[in-house]
């Protein structure tokens, strides 16, 4: 065998963990160690078993461990005092790859102490207090690590270096304090070097916004003139988009929102739809973008019974780039959340000219979807501007004149938005009240903030929660 030759240049290798080199002494025998040198053994850590039978069959370890990775001489391990015939040693690979490879072995029937084998790093984990974070929001790594004998590394031993794969999602300080920059995932990386050795543990960090939300269409679907006039596209997984005065080749894209769940004041709302312009005869066109009503539904809705278009919200100029398109409808937002809370637009090519298409994803894609994205603002503030009313003052005609005033007990202006939270009852909602309330208490009559020409009838202004209902009553008539 090579590995009984006395020559160091010749070798037993197998691949694999668990693959093994037996010796049979011929008859139990006394054993008391193990001698050994393993190829490239001062390069490298090797990882192995000796194993002790009595008929080749059934076998008992007497010895796991490692080589100290420091020589290529002969290195001895202890087996006990064991009584064998047979004695087999098992590899478990090395540091660099799942070689085992033997030199040399002698089997001794007296002990001789191996060098101490030192303990090397082993494991790095690495936890966070807080792995979902909102932006602005922080957070501590904690780093932990094991030795090669199970032992607890002393970190201040150690060389610890942080790293964060997208830095405008989370920063990773040298101390390991994170901090959430912007919405998204990051991975933190914390990489551990202790006498040479280096690994490394990561963690994800998860940051939200709040004051983001992004919504999916509720539905979409795409409408066709001519002899396509009655076919509902409702299910596609696409959305055409062009303006043709060829009949059959016109096609308009209707999307929905529900924005019930938006309670906070909105900031910003825009509208992203992934496509491009795909057309033999040309690459820019515009899109024009209109509100609509929503008495449509996506299965059903064809060029015939789609609903009733409002004026065009804005235009967007496009062209053969696949991309998300951005479209600033924010005015329309508000005023639907403030009203049935449901944004239903219809998409067009801008008219005039010959007519490109437009291709986009719709909600039925496997991805890049359309989705409306939504930036809002703090709540608005409840219990600290209150409306009131002054006085009533009844007219030769008949009608009486309401005069209203607020008090807002804020540092700072407040801005309340005509709609759910500064309105009037009986309709319209907007009869002159204003929407941004100074700091302090309006005047009194008859220099109060507003006035209203009503019939008499209870007249509720509700802002902010708190209602001031004007009457013919006559404890109410200005004094």
């Amino acid at each position: 065998s090579n590995t009984l030759d006395d020559n160091l240049d010749t070798r037993w290798s197998s691949e694999g963990a668990g693959e093994w080199i037996r010796y049979d002494l011929g008859s139990t025998k006394q054993v008391q160690s193990v001698a050994m040198a393993w190829f490239r053994g001062d390069q490298r850590q090797s990882f192995f078993d000796i194993q002790i039978s009595d008929d080749a069959a059934n076998w008992t370890t007497v010895f796991s461990g490692a080589t100290s990775g420091e020589t290529n001489e002969q290195e001895f391990y202890p087996t006990g005092d064991v009584h064998t015939r047979y004695i087999r040693i098992v590899g478990q690979g090395n540091t660099q790859n799942p070689f085992n490879s033997i030199t040399e072995v002698d089997i001794y029937n007296q002990y001789d102490a191996p060098t101490p084998l030192p303990a090397t790093l082993q494991d790095v984990t690495l936890e966070a207090e807080s792995p979902s974070l909102p932006v602005g929001g922080e957070t501590q790594l904690t780093v932990a690590a094991t030795l090669s004998d199970g032992s607890s590394v002393d970190l201040s031993q150690t060389n610890i270096r942080y790293e964060s794969n997208d830095t405008a999602v989370a920063q990773v300080s040298s101390t390991g304090e994170i901090e959430a920059v912007g919405e998204g995932s990051a991975a933190i990386t914390a990489w551990v070097e202790l006498a040479g050795y280096l690994d490394y543990a990561n963690v994800v960090i998860t940051v939200t916004d709040q004051s983001t939300r992004r919504l999916e269409p509720s539905a979409d679907a795409t409408v066709r003139d001519g002899s396509f006039a009655d076919t509902n596209y409702g299910s596609d997984s696409s959305l055409t988009i062009k303006a043709s005065p060829d009949s059959g080749f016109t096609r308009e894209a209707y999307l929905q929102f529900d924005v019930s769940a938006i309670d906070e004041v909105v900031e910003s709302a825009t509208l992203y739809v992934h496509g491009s312009v795909q057309d033999s005869q040309g690459t820019e066109t515009s899109l024009s973008i209109a509100g609509t009503d929503d008495n449509w539904v996506e299965g059903e809705i064809t060029w015939n019974n789609q609903p009733n278009v409002g004026p065009e919200l804005t235009t967007l100029p496009v062209n053969e780039v696949v991309q998300f398109w951005e479209i600033d409808i924010t005015d329309y937002v508000k005023q639907q959340r403030d009203s049935d809370q449901t944004v239903s637009v219809v998409v067009r090519e801008v008219s005039g000219g010959i007519g490109l298409a437009f291709q986009a994803t719709s909600r039925e894609s496997t991805d890049n979807q359309p989705y409306l994205l939504i930036k809002t603002k703090s709540p608005i503030p409840q219990q600290e501007v209150a409306p009131i009313l002054e006085c009533v003052q009844p007219q030769q005609n008949g009608s009486y004149t309401a005069y209203f005033g607020y008090r807002n007990d804020n540092n700072a202006a407040i801005d309340i938005p005509i709609g759910e939270h500064n309105r009037f009852s009986p309709g319209p909602q907007e009869r002159g009240q204003p929407s941004l309330f100074q700091p302090g208490r309006t005047a009194h009559y008859p220099d109060a903030a507003f006035q209203v020409v009503f019939d008499g009838y209870p007249l509720v202004w509700t802002l902010n929660g708190q209602t001031a209902t004007a009457s013919n009553n006559p404890a109410q008539v200005c004094s």
